[in-house]
């Protein structure tokens, strides 16, 4: 397929406690509870649950190297599902330390109440 180009699909916004095995692709924000440079994983803590990523990538694999426990991040990954329950692969990682998390809600709960949710 000469001239087109590969997209990947979108990411859908999460929480920790609603990923599923059906989702594929997620972006989550959440705390960095814990990190294991060695086995290069991030785990993340959003206040509904928490999730250990995996990355392989060297490029992001680097950009781990300045993060560290208690930074906020926000973070693309696949959902691989597995018996019991799902991993998740990075592929983005981004501090946002800045981020005003009390807006960050009440912006959510008016999307979800204009959705009628």
């Amino acid at each position: 397929m000469e001239g087109q180009e590969l997209r990947r699909r979108p990411s859908v916004e999460r929480e920790i406690g609603a990923i599923t095995t059906e989702d594929r692709r997620i972006r989550i924000i959440g705390t960095v509870v814990g990190k294991d440079s060695e086995l290069s994983t991030i785990a993340l803590d959003d206040g509904t649950g928490t999730a250990t990523a995996f990355f392989d990538d060297l490029d992001l694999i680097e950009r781990l190297d300045g993060i560290t426990q208690g930074d906020m991040v926000k973070l693309i990954g696949r959902v691989v599902p597995l018996e019991g329950g799902f991993e998740l692969r990075g592929e983005a990682v981004e501090k946002i330390n800045n981020l005003d998390v009390g807006l960050l809600k009440r912006v959510r709960a008016l999307e979800a109440k204009m959705k009628g949710e």
